[in-house]
C-alpha cells in the first residue's frame, strides 16, 4: 500500500473514532475509503474491526480519566449488556462471512435510520439522577442488544444509533453517559467479532493498521469532546450524523 492511500485511511480513521464516539456512522467514512481504494467490502467491512477496538479503547480511558465509570450503578448495566451482546456479535460476524447482498442491507438500513431519527426527535435532554436506575428496562435492554450485537458483528457501520437510541429509550441516562456505555459494550463484542474475521482470514492488515493510528486518536477525542459538549449540542450532532448517514445509504 502506498504511503499516500495509508494517509487517507488515518485521516478517515481519526474522522470516523470521533464521530462513532460521540454519535455513530464514522465507519462508513473508512469502510468505504477502503472499498474505494479497491479492497473487496467484505473484507473492508472485516477490516474495520481492528480500527473499532483502538478507537474503543481509547475513548474508554478517556471517559475513564473523566471519571464516567466510577458508580457501580452505571457499570454493572453496561457489563451486563455487554453479556448480552456477545452471543449476537458472534452469530452476525459468522454471518458476515458468508455471501451479503450489500445492496439489500443499505436499503433496509437506510429506513431504520429514518425510523430511529423521528423516534429519537421527541426526546428530551434528561438530568441524570444516581437513585433512578429504577427506570432501567432491563428486559428491553437485553433483547435490544442482543439483536445490536448479531448487527455489529455483521456489519458495524452504524451501530452507534442502534446503541443510542436503545439508551436514550431504554435509560433516564444523559447522552455522555450513553457514550460512555456505547463505547464500552461495542469493544467488549468487538473482539469476538474480530477473532471470527480473523480465523476467515478476512481481514486486509496493511489496511486496518493505517486505519488503527487514526481512529484510535479519534475516539479519545471525541471522549473528550463528549465530556465537554452540552447535552442539546450532542443530541443535534447525532440527530444531523444519523440523518446523513442514513441519505447516503439511499443515495
Amino acid at each position: 500500500m502506498e504511503w499516500t492511500e495509508g494517509l487517507l485511511l488515518l485521516l478517515a480513521g481519526l474522522a470516523a473514532g470521533c464521530a462513532n464516539v460521540i454519535a455513530g456512522g464514522g465507519s462508513l467514512v473508512s469502510v468505504s475509503l477502503m472499498i474505494f481504494l479497491g479492497i473487496p467490502p467484505t473484507v473492508a467491512n472485516a477490516s474495520g474491526r481492528p480500527a473499532i477496538i483502538a478507537q474503543n479503547v481509547l475513548a474508554v480511558l478517556g471517559f475513564r480519566v473523566g471519571g464516567l465509570y466510577k458508580a457501580r450503578e452505571f457499570t454493572k448495566p453496561c457489563f451486563f449488556l455487554a453479556l448480552c451482546a456477545l452471543p449476537g456479535s458472534l452469530a452476525g460476524a459468522w454471518f458476515a462471512a458468508a455471501r451479503v447482498d450489500d445492496a439489500m442491507f443499505q436499503r433496509l438500513l437506510s429506513v431504520v435510520l429514518i425510523v430511529v431519527a423521528v423516534a429519537t426527535w421527541r426526546r428530551r435532554a434528561k438530568k441524570y439522577d444516581n437513585a433512578a436506575t429504577q427506570n432501567l428496562r432491563p428486559v428491553f435492554l437485553a433483547l435490544s442488544f442482543f439483536a445490536i450485537g448479531f448487527y455489529g458483528g455483521f456489519i458495524q457501520a452504524g451501530v452507534g444509533f442502534l446503541i443510542m437510541t436503545a439508551f436514550l429509550h431504554g435509560t433516564p441516562w444523559p447522552l455522555v453517559r450513553v457514550n460512555a456505555a456505547k463505547v464500552l459494550i461495542v469493544l467488549t463484542y468487538t473482539l469476538v467479532a474480530l477473532a471470527v474475521f480473523a480465523s476467515q482470514s478476512k481481514i486486509n492488515w496493511d489496511a486496518a493498521l493505517w486505519v488503527m493510528v487514526g481512529q484510535g486518536a479519534g475516539g479519545f477525542f471525541g471522549a473528550q469532546l463528549a465530556q465537554r459538549a452540552k447535552e442539546s449540542t450532542l443530541l443535534n450532532v447525532y440527530l444531523f450524523l444519523l440523518v446523513a448517514f442514513a441519505l447516503k445509504l439511499i443515495f
